[in-house]
């Protein structure tokens, strides 16, 4: 993998196993998005690896993707009779979580967040699937937008904490009641993408990722440069990219050719290539195997 040659970082054998199960997620997720001529780019941290590194930033541990929310919505409609097991193509409305954008699993593989080894979802290795969405013109408008995807993503991820604090079992107990006052959580997520899309077409020729960064503008890119892409090498195989992507880069890393090493952005994660995860929280509560010898 051409990326290992960066020298300051090791890459150890478990990481580039981890790697090889996404890249074959994203010859999967590109095949599904040829064959219905949906167009993604490499996105966030991917989108930096693939210009600076041409594969992985070696310290990064998944893939970032992004898409229209036309194009995003149409994959949603097709994904099941498509992404056939192991693979799972995980959304707010067929799991028990909440992301605000849809993830691409192997379930015969374990990518398990260390604070949600007691969650009852999917938690096999990922690719991640991003909608971008319109901010609106009007500062007024941008910032009720904010308010409401805060409470609205704030009480979703109440519903699903998991823990054993009382002060947070009661949030959970009064999110419940909000959650299923609107119909239960596919509905209630339903209103949240809803407000986050409101003004896709109409607002400020400025997209991102609104409805993972409650409306902040956050990775935030002109959407006219998002409409001419090209393939460039990534690891073994290519990506996608738009012609904008200096751009893009330069504003949101600065000298972006210039390595910082920095964590990944979810926090602490065990990964296994080889066990289900369903398998691997069994043996972990059962204390057949250590966790902490599966991070990266």
């Amino acid at each position: 993998m051409k990326s290992s040659k960066s020298a300051a970082f090791k890459i150890t054998k478990e990481r580039r196993d981890v790697w090889k199960i996404e890249l074959q997620m994203l010859e999967e997720f590109k095949r599904v998005c040829k064959k219905y001529h949906l167009k993604y780019f490499a996105f966030g941290g991917t989108m930096l690896g693939a210009i600076r590194h041409k594969g992985y930033i070696p310290w990064d541990d998944d893939i970032d993707l992004a898409m229209s929310r036309s194009d995003y919505d149409k994959l949603r409609e097709i994904a099941d009779s498509e992404f056939k097991e192991p693979y799972f193509f995980q959304t707010d409305y067929n799991d028990r979580l909440f992301r605000g954008h849809a993830q691409l699993r192997n379930s015969d593989t374990t990518g398990v967040m260390i604070s949600d080894i007691n969650r009852d979802y999917n938690q096999g290795i990922f690719i991640d699937i991003f909608p971008l969405d319109e901010y609106p013109a009007d500062d007024k408008l941008r910032k009720s937008q904010q308010r409401q995807l805060f409470m609205i993503g704030g009480t979703l991820r109440n519903y699903y904490r998991d823990t054993n604090k009382a002060s947070e079992k009661i949030r959970r107990l009064l999110a419940g009641i909000i959650v299923w006052a609107h119909g239960g959580p596919s509905k209630y997520f339903a209103k949240y993408e809803k407000i986050a899309r409101k003004y896709n077409g109409c607002g400020n020729g400025i997209v991102g990722a609104l409805s993972v960064n409650y409306g902040k503008e956050v990775d935030y890119m002109r959407e006219k440069g998002l409409h001419k892409f090209k393939e460039v090498p990534f690891e073994d195989t290519t990506i996608s990219m738009p012609l904008t992507y200096d751009e893009i880069l330069t504003q949101h890393f600065g000298d972006y050719m210039k390595p910082s090493r920095a964590p990944n952005t979810h926090g602490d994660v065990y990964f296994s290539s080889k066990i289900p995860y369903k398998e691997f929280i069994k043996k972990v509560k059962s204390k057949e195997i250590n966790a902490n010898d599966y991070t990266l």
